[in-house]
């Protein structure tokens, strides 16, 4: 009796080893076994638990979801002050067009701006996602654009301007939002190269 259960425990030791293995390195073969329905319901909610404490877990997510690490097609839009190293609060306003498709994890954009002084500034140019824990999220982004400032304030010195921005945003009432920081210079293609600084609140308002 006595080896019958020494048997009897190691035939349950392997197959419990047996399982562990299949489910690391055959995980398809572990989903074909059928649960019960208790099983099932045990395991929607520990997936439930997972999603809900982590998107670090790659689990299913919808390009909806502001939670979401994905980078969606999106329209986000600054407020802020521009030329605040001179001196100067020039209220500016900004739009950008983010576009899903991505090389290496690189997007490409579109992006438009104005401020109270009459300049303008339309430009493209690329960005990339850091992912950070629960909604935060670390975007930079550079590229070359057109700047025009229509005799006011700020005087950039050249017409081809390029813009570098870091945008730290987090989702709060089910919209991501943000605080942005971005400078924009003729990178000395003019002798009249001031740059110029702005600081304002990002809000994403679509996506699809």
């Amino acid at each position: 009796m006595k080896t019958n259960f020494s048997k009897i425990r190691f035939a349950g030791i392997s197959w419990s080893v047996g399982l562990v293995f299949s489910a690391l390195f055959f995980p398809s073969a572990v989903q074909a076994v059928p649960l019960s329905n208790q099983n099932q319901m045990t395991l929607r909610m520990d997936e439930s638990l997972r999603y809900n404490g982590s998107d670090w877990l790659n689990l299913p997510e919808t390009r909806f979801s502001p939670k979401s690490t994905k980078q969606p097609n999106e329209v986000v839009f600054y407020a802020g002050d521009d030329n605040l190293r001179h001196g100067a609060d020039n209220g500016f306003r900004s739009v950008q067009l983010r576009f899903a498709e991505s090389y290496h994890g690189f997007h490409p954009l579109l992006q438009g701006a104005w401020d109270s002084t009459g300049g303008s500034y339309i430009g493209t140019g690329l960005f990339y996602n850091f992912n950070l824990p629960d909604t935060l999220r670390l975007t930079v982004g550079t590229g070359p654009g057109w700047y025009r400032h229509h005799g006011a304030d700020p005087n950039l010195g050249y017409g081809l301007e390029f813009a570098s921005w870091v945008e730290l945003s987090w989702v709060m009432f089910d919209r991501r939002v943000g605080v942005s920081f971005a400078h924009l210079s003729n990178a000395h293609l003019s002798a009249q190269n001031p740059g110029t600084e702005g600081l304002a609140i990002a809000t994403h308002l679509a996506s699809w």
